[in-house]
């Protein structure tokens, strides 16, 4: 935002500076609103005893998560007519314009409140001439429509940028937010000051006679409709009512005058004596005070805070009593809003802890694995022997073991990169039916329900097969007496407003008819490490696996059981763009890989164990191998050994990663083939997967020799790039 002469431009429309549409356009950065959201915390939390004082704590918390230059709240008044929006909270640049006017029918607040949505405006002061005439050039400002109660408009929250292009869809949706919290306060507000203006007059007719004053009284307590203030005899009946007792219980004044006030309780609360203990409780203590449930004459129930005060004569005789009642289903509300957030904060934060802690321990278990597979693998060629034989191949399948562990931990961890493409589902199904025959058993039955035309999903085909074997290994572990696996899919769209991004979805799901899960086990099934399962049967790591690779693949997984009722797993996954080729990644990298000549291999890797492990399989390959413990030293050794001809690096070393290393053998050496092995992926984002040969992390060493083919392929006819241990 720039205050100063306006250029002269083109006299636009008002449709050429309303720019809405781009914020959709406009990827959200990612930000961690962590320090906001725990400021808008704290600020919802005082907003209840202080509401006038939060509204300019507000404005600065939409500066914050902006990044503006300035901010404040645009009221509007409807005199003088046609109405006019009063600037109040400004911060910022434009704080000098405080109190300041502006024309309801001519200006960007009112466009804001007329769509009754966000609105992005770009240079207003080339429609608008006040704007103009204050000598105010705005580059961008995004308004957010505020309301009272979610119908009477309060006017709007506004944000200017110093900038042209500043805003996005996430700033949009933050501002959205806080604006619901503004607009309660600004309610709160406006209450207290009609109870406060209530109150003054009934102070000012104090001094008049009493007929006068009873009458202001009458007047006062009518006039207040936030409130529901009435009398109530000694035996608790009705004795007057007003209006804004009328507007929360519903309740015409001849319909409830003279009846018992015990007909707002609920018929719990009534069985209990709750309203014979509130009015002993004030006869007895002269005050009664307690928030609960009240009941409307619809029958709707509403949380209430509710006074009851003694009334006393001259003589200190109690004569009646004064109830106030005050709807707080919406403070209530706002506070559980509070508390989800909270909740889902500290939840994302487990989670994300948990999840770094797994990928780590995953990492340095594909590390060890690779170690010992590789051994293994050439000592059981190395043996005669028979028995011992077996023992290496027993060994074998359990670092096997071991690897499928360590893929599962990396997938909850999301440090697995996810082989996405086409997957038709019937298909892939099909394809498992023996697997899943061998490992269910005879005791249960697999029934297909999908439909003649079912669109393909966009996922890793291997690793749904391990979360439908995982899911249909539980659903089989859940009917201890057998019984069916019902697999059925079906497509659905998605519309806004719901747990998942609008657009087209099929929904895969497995259900069993077995012991089902109670509430609590419930909300736990997807944790990390969590199982009922005895120990030794079960990691705890299955769902939380399944979960995060519906996540990862855009979708998500909902679970639906009761005890007793079974259980059913349902896989939302985005329907793919795009047809798949007829020749798949997996057909191409089955084909027999091409077995090189002799090589001079360079081998870089900071594990001495890996790093003896790659290279003993290299040699047994029959390669001159190098080997070098750091990025750095494999640098000074291709300096000096100019007959190299491939380079095998880790990826995480100290110092220097191994796409750095890529990065500068490429500066240097551009002819010089790399391959990048790892133990998850997550490389930097200008190594491209499709032309840099990767190894996953353990491998055999005829995944090796495929990778050291690959490499030694043209780059722009190569189709394998990733490759994965078999077993």
């Amino acid at each position: 935002m720039i205050t100063g002469k306006c250029e002269s431009v083109p006299q636009p429309i008002v449709t050429d500076v309303f720019i809405t549409d781009e914020l959709d356009r406009r990827a959200p950065k990612k930000t961690d609103y962590l320090q906001e959201k725990l400021a808008l915390q704290d600020i919802a939390a005082r907003m209840a005893d202080q509401p006038e004082e939060v509204l300019p704590r507000f404005v600065d918390l939409a500066l914050e998560m902006t990044g503006g230059v300035s901010a404040g709240l645009s009221l509007y008044e409807e005199e003088p007519a046609p109405g006019v929006f009063r600037w109040q909270y400004l911060r910022g640049q434009l704080s000098p314009f405080n109190g300041a006017t502006t024309p309801r029918d001519f200006s960007p607040c009112g466009i804001t409140l007329d769509r009754n949505a966000p609105v992005l405006s770009a240079h207003p002061e080339r429609v608008y001439g006040w704007i103009a005439e204050a000598n105010i050039v705005v580059p961008e400002v995004l308004l957010v429509p505020l309301y009272l109660g979610g119908r009477v408009p309060l006017g709007t929250l506004w944000i200017v940028s110093d900038r042209e292009g500043h805003f996005d869809s996430g700033h949009a949706r933050a501002v959205t937010e806080l604006a619901a919290f503004v607009g309660i306060a600004l309610r709160m507000v406006r209450s207290e000051e009609r109870l406060k203006l209530s109150l003054d007059a009934q102070a000012k007719t104090a001094s008049a006679t009493l007929r006068n004053s009873e009458e202001q009284f009458r007047l006062l307590v009518q006039g207040v409709t936030d409130y529901s203030m009435y009398l109530l005899g000694l035996d608790g009946r009705v004795a007057t009512w007003n209006e804004g007792a009328r507007r929360i219980k519903g309740y015409e004044p001849e319909e409830i005058i003279g009846q018992h006030f015990s007909r707002f309780y609920t018929e719990e609360d009534r069985q209990n004596g709750e309203p014979e203990r509130a009015l002993a409780t004030a006869m007895r203590e002269g005050r009664f005070e307690k928030e609960g449930l009240r009941v409307r004459k619809n029958g709707e129930k509403f949380w209430a805070n509710v006074i009851i005060d003694a009334l006393r004569n001259d003589d200190g005789q109690i004569i009646a009593f004064a109830k106030i009642t005050r709807d707080i289903t919406e403070q209530r509300e706002a506070r559980a809003a509070l508390d989800r957030t909270r909740e889902t904060l500290f939840h994302s934060q487990k989670m994300e802890a948990v999840g770094q802690l797994t990928g780590g321990i995953a990492h340095d278990f594909n590390n060890l694995l690779t170690a010992v597979i590789g051994s293994l693998e050439i000592a059981e060629r190395r043996v005669s022997d028979a028995s011992v034989k077996r023992l290496i191949g027993n060994a074998m399948r359990g670092a096997q073991r071991g690897a499928a562990l360590t893929q599962r931990m990396l997938v909850f961890a999301r440090r697995h990169e996810l082989d996405s493409r086409p997957v038709d589902i019937p298909t892939l199904v099909r394809g498992m039916s023996e697997m899943l025959e061998r490992s269910l058993g005879p005791s249960v039955f697999i029934e297909t329900r999908f439909p003649l035309q079912l669109p393909w999903i966009k996922t890793d085909p291997n690793q749904l097969e391990m979360a439908l074997l995982n899911l249909m290994v539980n659903a089989r572990d859940a009917m201890p007496q057998g019984g069916p696996i019902i697999v059925a899919a079906r497509s659905e769209t998605i519309g806004a407003g719901q747990r998942l991004r609008p657009g087209s979805y099929v929904c895969l799901s497995i259900a069993d008819s077995g012991e089902g899960m109670d509430d609590d086990v419930l909300a736990r099934a997807t944790d990390p490490f969590f199982t009922t399962k005895e120990v030794g049967k079960g990691t705890g790591l299955g769902l939380p696996m399944v979960h995060g690779l519906a996540q990862e693949s855009g979708g998500a997984l909902v679970l639906k059981s009761q005890r007793g009722k079974g259980t059913t797993a349902e896989l939302w996954f985005p329907v793919a763009e795009k047809t798949p080729i007829e020749t798949s990644v997996n057909e191409v990298a089955a084909r027999p890989a091409t077995i090189p000549g002799k090589l001079t291999i360079l081998v870089v890797d900071d594990d001495p164990l890996v790093l003896t492990n790659m290279v003993a399989m290299l040699e047994d390959s029959g390669h001159i191998v190098h080997e070098a413990s750091s990025a750095h030293e494999a640098l000074a050794i291709l300096g000096r050994e100019s007959e190299i001809e491939l380079v095998l690096t880790d990826q995480a070393m100290p110092q220097m990663t191994g796409a750095e290393l890529i990065d500068e053998i490429k500066s240097r050496w551009p002819k010089l083939p790399v391959i990048l092995a790892t133990g998850f992926a997550e490389l930097p984002p200008h190594i491209d997967p499709f032309q840099q040969v990767t190894l996953a992390k353990p491998f055999l060493q005829y995944d090796l020799q495929r990778a050291v083919s690959a490499a030694l392929e043209d780059p722009k006819t190569r189709r394998v790039v990733r490759f994965r241990g078999r077993g």
